[in-house]
């Protein structure tokens, strides 16, 4: 059964950054030939969110247990290229720069969800199938706008990102339940860690 889905502004609900060195890194071009049994995804959405982040749910139920995180709204973090981690978290999310109409975008809605597998399956595969989730939503892509569609109005209605796997290695025990950060996604960024946190710790 899916969490019923939450809205809140990220900005009343400020992450205590706790310390996640138990997360390993792992090269994204090492990572996409490898089996995983387990994957941290982050999804986000700026254009009827609710609608395609309810799809994104339903389909990524069909792949094995799902958690999903809450849903929270924040503006879009490329508006402000400083907060590009969770060190910069405790930055005003609402400051000057989302004042400038000249870059102002719609705000996103965005989760994390935790992913067991029904069974292992190539990293490398299983994107190729978020792509297809994506597309299914009508994607826009910075490489298929049309003239009329700008940076500041692109409509992503769904975009789902691999932050993290437990890898299928089954003669190394520790290496079997550790979790292996992707390196292109790490540090992740401050909605990311929101919704991390809340996975991996709400309830203890």
């Amino acid at each position: 059964m899916l969490q019923s889905t939450y809205y809140a502004h990220l900005e009343d609900n400020q992450p205590s950054y706790f310390s996640l060195c138990d997360f390993k890194i792992i090269p994204f071009e090492q990572a996409i030939d490898c089996d995983v049994t387990h994957l941290l995804v982050a999804l986000g959405s700026n254009w009827q969110p609710q609608k395609h982040l309810a799809f994104a749910e339903k389909e990524l139920a069909e792949w094995g247990t799902v958690q999903f995180s809450k849903v929270f709204v924040n503006p879009d973090y490329t508006v402000n290229s400083n907060d590009n981690s969770h060190n910069n978290a405790h930055s005003n999310t609402h400051n000057n720069t989302y004042n400038d109409k000249s870059l102002a975008k719609a705000d996103y809605s965005n989760q994390c969800a935790i992913i067991e597998l029904t069974k292992p399956s190539k990293l490398d595969e299983l994107i190729k199938q978020l792509k297809s989730i994506e597309d299914a939503c009508q994607r826009q892509r910075y490489g298929q706008r049309s003239n009329s569609t700008t940076k500041t109005n692109l409509k992503v209605s769904l975009d789902i990102d691999v932050l993290a796997v437990i890898l299928a290695i089954d003669e190394n025990p520790i290496i079997k339940k550790s979790w292996f950060a992707i390196d292109k996604r790490y540090p992740f960024r401050h909605h990311e860690w929101v919704g991390v946190e809340e996975l991996f710790f709400c309830g203890e």
